[in-house]
């Protein structure tokens, strides 16, 4: 800046040569709120002030002062400008319902595509009310709409007044009748949570059950219908004034009811649960093993003589599991050679056993894979 310069700036009229409004209202997409006002009190004087250099009819108007009345007059009108661009943003915001904060607003969007927000509702409960049973007490009452019931706060709670909404017929007899605390829930589908009547139930982890239901009595070929290993059995006793017969028991299984994929649910139409109590196994699934057996003995299931055979050790070694230790062989004493193939099944479409679906032979089984079976039909096992 020259000295020329600053000796014409000496007066001050030309302070705030620069036009700060209307600022930019462009705003991101996902914003909680809109940015639009296009200017503050502040930006706005400082507009006024700057355009008052640009008009040769002020040119004599050299006074910046805020006491003075011509820019008293601009100060007047910033505020004026202020307050309407504030309420211009308000608007813009109420406009959308990712930035709106007025209920009317809300409503206002929604009724513009043919929407309308439902009243709210008072919170609700179920109410019992004994008669008096004296003698001489009626045996009926009626109990007017608005009747006022307070409930029991719990810690830290306040208590809630509750009113009735319609009027009500009581009778001294209803007295003996009990409020239903439990209701009958149907499985569903991936739960892995049963809660059953009673606590007498015997269960325990472990135990495998069969829940089933209608459909597969009505069907045979009905794949509505599971098996599971419970993980955690816990009854839960009925409380000292409750009915004896009010306790229940839950179970947890090892999966969920049903399947995803393929999508199988679980029975919906009187499901019944079974516990498979009794157990079966193949011969020998006890049996110790083999590589913790004494020599001497290894030598005796293998029909040598320990003291003159002199590469039992080897044979010992080579022989890493009990001698003809198949379902062919389980029947037969060593070393005679096992004759018979393995083990037979056969499964059928119907309970009658009249259409057969599949065979097979098994000379070995695997004791640790899951015997269940992962279709519905009936099936049966023999030894050849």
């Amino acid at each position: 800046m020259t000295d020329g310069e600053e000796q014409l700036n000496e007066c001050g009229c030309c302070e705030g040569v620069t036009s700060l409004t209307p600022a930019s209202i462009e705003n991101l997409p996902g914003l909680s709120a809109l940015a639009y006002r296009v200017g503050t009190h502040g930006t706005f004087k400082t507009t006024m002030d700057s355009a008052l250099s640009g008009e040769p009819a002020l040119r004599e108007l050299t006074t910046r002062e805020d006491d003075d009345p011509a820019i008293a007059t601009l100060d007047g009108w910033a505020t004026v400008l202020d307050v309407l661009s504030f309420y211009q943003e308000r608007i813009a915001n109420e406009g959308y319902l990712r930035t709106a904060v007025e209920r009317r607003s809300i409503l206002e969007m929604a009724r513009s595509i043919g929407y309308e927000l439902r009243p709210g509702v008072a919170a609700g409960t179920f109410l019992a009310f004994k008669l008096e049973t004296a003698p001489g007490a009626p045996l009926s009452a009626k109990i007017p709409t608005g009747t006022k019931a307070q409930s029991t706060p719990a810690q830290d709670e306040t208590p809630q007044t509750f009113e009735t909404t319609e009027d009500i017929t009581g009778y001294a007899a209803w007295n003996e009748l009990k409020a239903r605390q439990t209701e009958s829930v149907l499985p569903k589908l991936g739960i892995k949570t049963l809660y059953l009547k009673g606590t007498a139930t015997n269960l325990k982890p472990g135990d495998a059950i069969l829940l089933i239901g209608d459909e597969r009595i009505k069907d045979p070929g009905n794949e509505n219908w599971d098996i599971r290993l419970l993980t955690s059995v816990t009854p839960v006793s009925p409380s000292p004034a409750a009915a004896a017969d009010e306790g229940y028991t839950i179970i947890t299984m090892n999966h969920g009811l049903g399947s995803f994929i393929p999508l199988v649910q679980p029975t919906a139409k009187n499901p019944r649960v079974y516990a498979l109590r009794q157990r079966a196994s193949l011969f020998g699934y006890n049996a110790p093993d083999w590589r913790a057996m004494p020599e001497s003995l290894k030598a005796g299931y293998l029909g040598v003589d320990p003291t003159l055979d002199i590469g039992l050790h080897g044979r010992v070694v080579q022989q890493t599991d009990w001698p003809d230790f198949t379902i062919a062989g389980v029947s037969d004493p060593p070393p005679a050679k096992a004759t018979g193939t393995g083990l037979y099944g056969e499964y059928f479409n119907a309970k009658d056993l009249s259409q057969r679906k599949a065979t097979r032979t098994d000379a070995t089984i695997n004791f640790d894979s899951v015997l269940f079976p992962t279709t519905a039909c009936v099936f049966g096992w023999m030894a050849n």
